[in-house]
């Protein structure tokens, strides 16, 4: 999602980051010269932690964070609208699209497993959506992306919970670091956003 995102964000673009867990692509959307972001999340731990690393990461200025069902709590329209969530939600998603996403703008859809990917790019043509690419990337590894890259380590994993720290390097520097919570482990195996 991160190598995408770094092709799709302009200056000064508005961008909303639904399901943003730890605002890892918030944070790297700002970075990266978005004018506005708006990083959002259903669970209340995750937008505590994403509000965590936005602070942390010093863009307070241009990232707002906040709990939402979806893009319910979001207001006006976004360039882009970036989901890195699984297929069931993205598929919720279409339907709150139109509302949200502003003449000529993008929704970078990520975080589907290959068995749904077909059932999902399906239903983004029958809401008027067209298909540009498809990236795919293993989540462990530092993950080339021209001038970013992620490396994620892990810090503590138990039954039910982990906390996973990551950096994002630009040219080799630290330009974020992120603190990752995953709870549930059986329900979201690793974040999302990496």
């Amino acid at each position: 999602c991160l190598r995408a995102l770094e092709t799709l964000v302009r200056p000064g673009m508005r961008v909303f980051d639904v399901g943003t867990g730890s605002g890892v692509l918030a944070i790297a959307a700002a970075k990266l010269g978005a004018g506005e972001v708006v990083a959002m999340d259903y669970a209340r731990p995750a937008a505590a932690v994403a509000a965590k690393n936005v602070r942390e990461n010093g863009v307070e200025a241009v990232v707002s964070t906040g709990v939402s069902d979806l893009l319910q709590g979001f207001t006006g329209a976004a360039d882009l609208i970036a989901a890195n969530i699984i297929a069931d939600i993205i598929l919720r998603l279409f339907d709150e699209l139109a509302d949200h996403l502003a003449p000529g703008g993008r929704l970078l859809a990520s975080g589907i497993i290959d068995e749904r990917l077909a059932e999902v790019e399906a239903a983004a043509a029958a809401h008027g959506l067209t298909h540009i690419a498809r990236v795919t990337a293993n989540l462990l590894r530092p993950v080339p992306l021209g001038v970013l890259a992620v490396e994620v380590s892990e810090d503590y994993v138990g039954r039910n919970a982990g906390h996973f720290s990551a950096r994002l390097l630009a040219d080799g520097k630290e330009v974020a670091r992120f603190t990752l919570l995953v709870q549930r482990a059986l329900e979201v195996a690793l974040p999302h956003d990496l």
